[in-house]
């Protein structure tokens, strides 16, 4: 149920130990469909670690006393989880998967995630490193060479330290048409062919600065060095086996 457009923000409340993942705004057209993992590729997670009656009560009352203050009170639109030590400590949901809607938000609601897609991402990246497709190290440029961007190295991008323009704004000041949505491979491309007419471009690696262009042409790079899409890449290489 992972999407790449949208919203999602963790929300970790003042209580010591716990997981607290809350889940905002609008949610993704389609229905959740899991297909069961291969038994030999299954990675078999950990139990969990039991914790007290009275300290699951204590954290759960604790728990609604802080969603009924902070969320629910003003108007949350979302699902949330509590965990601790493997264990769901305090669990609602709320509101509609589309503002205006009718689809009650459930506990298989799938949402967007937008830049949290991005720990995905650099993840499929390392593990094709791991798998010696790939060297961290290496210029972009020796896997896509019309990439005319000396000196940005994979790493440079995985830690926002390449230097490219972000195309959230370059691609609008180039003109593009707003009624189309921008692919990776439009994204490489006006890189490449208009390099000219970009602004803030900075030579790699002398300062970090957020920006999108990094992992939409890393997610180019994953298809390329594991030769399938990205979301074939990390349903059959992490999302399958972690079930």
């Amino acid at each position: 149920m992972v999407q790449t457009k949208g919203s999602l923000f963790s929300i970790v409340p003042a209580l010591a130990g716990l997981t607290c993942t809350a889940y905002l705004f609008s949610s993704c057209n389609g229905t959740a469909n899991p297909k069961a993992a291969n038994a030999d590729s299954t990675i078999q997670l950990p139990a969990a670690t039991a914790i007290s009656k009275e300290e699951l009560a204590k954290l759960k009352n604790s728990c609604e006393a802080w969603y009924d203050t902070m969320l629910k009170s003003k108007g949350f639109n979302g699902g949330i989880i509590v965990a601790k030590k493997g264990n769901i400590v305090f669990e609602d949901y709320m509101g509609t998967g589309h503002l205006n809607s009718t689809d009650t938000v459930t506990a298989i609601t799938p949402f967007h995630i937008a830049s949290v897609s991005k720990t995905f991402t650099a993840m499929a990246v390392l593990k094709l490193m791991q798998d010696g497709k790939l060297n961290i190290d290496d210029e972009f440029v020796k896997y896509f060479p019309s990439f005319n961007y000396p000196g940005v190295t994979i790493r440079t991008m995985l830690n926002h330290r390449s230097g490219l323009p972000n195309y959230v704004h370059f691609m609008e000041q180039l003109k593009w048409d707003k009624k189309k949505f921008v692919s990776n491979e439009d994204v490489l491309n006006a890189l490449i062919t208009r390099k000219a007419e970009l602004k803030d471009i900075a030579p790699p690696n002398t300062r970090f600065a957020y920006c999108n262009s990094n992992y939409a042409l890393l997610a180019l790079l994953i298809e390329k060095c594991s030769g399938v899409k990205y979301a074939q890449f990390m349903q059959q290489t992490f999302f399958a086996p972690l079930k």
